[in-house]
């Protein structure tokens, strides 16, 4: 139905300059940054289909919060029973 669009120089550029920003809003490092992401998508993916390259992080410093968005695959019938 849809194309998946394959990721140009562009869009990792502005993946890391995503995951900078929001590492110094955290006052936490960018390699600490990547690795909470693999984290949060590790434990997701334990229990539903995760699109790791539709995972985004943003820290909302107002009110300390972060907020993650993580797209998932559609989930068969067959996977929901199991």
């Amino acid at each position: 139905m849809f194309l998946s669009r394959k990721k140009h120089s562009k869009d990792f550029a502005k993946d890391r300059l995503k995951t900078v920003l929001l590492s110094e809003r955290m006052d936490c490092s960018p390699q600490m940054m990547i690795m909470m992401k693999n984290d949060i998508i590790q434990a997701v993916s334990k229990y539903l289909p995760v699109d790791e390259k539709n995972v985004n992080l943003r820290y909302v410093a107002a009110i300390h919060l972060l907020d993650a968005q993580i797209s998932i695959h559609n989930i068969t019938e067959s996977e929901r029973e199991s």
